[in-house]
Parts: structure tokens; C-alpha cells; sequence
């Protein structure tokens, strides 16, 4: 930065380091700044869009992100980032069509179902969350109980089969016992079982171990049940959301 204080090569790596650090609004301007100086660089406009879906502006999130698709459509062939913006903007019908459109044209691809599944869930649709979340395991045929394997955990809290929920999150945590595990995840099948201090005796331990899926906090609709605690509040100042 200090050898050319307008390359966007360096903005664009300052604006990665800020937000592993938690810095949101200065990974922003970071971004931004980015994105201005190289308008052609499609990667900066998607890390512009992606500071701005987690900072809840989700209106600016959609459109930076379609400018970036405009410029360079291999950043998101299948149309999966879009629709998950549009999960993560609760615009569900539009990121369902996405997804259904996806499936069409790469049918064996696990993450789509998986992030299929959550989006039919967070609108209510619990049936066809179910059976997309468990076409999801079909399609990644993993020995090993993964990220997937909790977002189906979650689908299950979603519609109140509290059993499976549970079964799977237990077979996670065992077949993970001395590894990293997804504990932010962990924290919102919680909150949707409305067990909340489990749910923040994980997102504790998520702020301690810095987990990258905290960066969701201020927007994941899992975590609604949790949201009016007075708790909660503290946790989006750990984590850069709140001052």
C-alpha cells in the first residue's frame, strides 16, 4: 500500500485481512476502494457484496454481486452464490427458483441440495427441506459426518423433529472428537431446538475459536429465536457488528 496507495491488488488484500479480523466496515471501504479502482475485477465486487450481505444490506449485497456475474459469469456458473445471497436476504422464492434451476443443470452436486434444503426450511416448507437436505447426503456419500451432515441437523430443528436433530448432531460431534468442529453451526441447531443457553455456551466458544461461520451472526435466521436476549447483543459486539 505504501509502494502505490491506488492498487487494487492491495485494497482488495488489506479488505481480507479486516474482515479476519472481525473488522467489518473497514473490510468494506477496503473492498470498495477495490472495486472502484479496477471496476473489471470481479473477485473485489464480490467481496464488496459478500461484507454487505453479512452487514444485513442486502440490497446492495444482490446488486454488486449481479454486477460482478455481468463481468465475469464463471464466478458463479450455476447460479449457486446468487441464490444463497438471496437465502440469506429471505428472499426465498427467488433463491429457491435458483436453486431448482442449478440442480437442473449439475444434478449430482451435493451443496446445492444442501443449501436447498435450509431455504425450503427457513420458509416453512419442511417436507420438501427434509427430502432435499437428505438427497443432500445421497449426493456427497461422505464416511465421515461433515458441515453438510449439520446443516441437515438443522433442517430437522427447522421442522420440530427434535430427535433427528439431536441424533445427528451427537454422530457429528463424536465422529469429530479431537478435531476442529463447526461450533457456530452447532450454536443455531440450538437455537432452534429453543434451547438458548446451549446455544450461547457454542457461540461463546465459537468467538474463542475466531470460527469462520460466525461471520453469519447478525443475519442468519437461525439464530432468530436467540436475538432478544439480552446476550445476544454482546456477541455481535465480539464479533465487529455492534460497537
Amino acid at each position: 500500500m505504501s509502494l502505490d496507495p491506488d492498487s487494487a491488488e492491495a485494497h482488495k488484500a488489506t479488505g481480507r485481512l479486516k474482515s479476519y479480523k472481525w473488522d467489518w466496515e473497514g473490510a468494506k471501504k477496503e473492498l470498495e476502494r477495490a472495486a472502484e479502482l479496477a471496476p473489471g475485477d470481479a473477485e473485489a465486487r464480490v467481496g464488496y457484496s459478500f461484507i454487505n450481505l453479512i452487514l444485513g444490506r442486502f440490497e446492495e449485497a444482490i446488486a454488486g454481486l449481479k454486477r460482478a456475474i455481468q463481468i465475469d459469469p464463471s464466478i458463479d456458473p450455476y447460479g449457486i452464490m446468487l441464490a444463497e445471497w438471496y437465502g440469506n436476504s429471505r428472499r426465498y422464492d427467488e433463491a429457491i427458483t435458483l436453486f431448482l434451476a442449478g440442480i437442473q443443470s449439475d444434478p449430482n452436486n451435493p451443496r446445492l441440495y444442501n443449501s436447498l434444503s435450509w431455504v425450503y426450511a427457513s420458509k416453512g416448507m419442511y417436507a420438501e427441506a427434509v427430502a432435499a437436505a437428505e438427497k443432500s447426503l445421497e449426493k456427497l456419500r461422505a464416511p465421515d459426518k461433515t458441515f453438510f451432515h449439520l446443516n441437515v441437523a438443522m433442517v430437522y430443528a427447522f421442522a420440530g423433529r427434535r430427535t433427528d436433530a439431536l441424533k445427528l448432531l451427537d454422530e457429528y460431534l463424536t465422529s469429530q472428537k479431537g478435531k476442529p468442529v463447526e461450533s457456530f453451526i452447532i450454536a443455531e441447531v440450538y437455537s432452534l431446538l429453543g434451547e438458548k443457553n446451549k446455544a450461547f455456551e457454542w457461540l461463546d466458544r465459537a468467538i474463542q475459536d475466531h470460527a469462520y461461520m460466525t461471520l453469519w451472526l447478525k443475519i442468519d435466521k437461525p439464530l432468530d429465536n436467540t436475538r432478544s436476549d439480552p446476550r445476544f447483543k454482546e456477541y455481535l459486539k465480539m464479533a465487529g457488528f455492534e460497537k
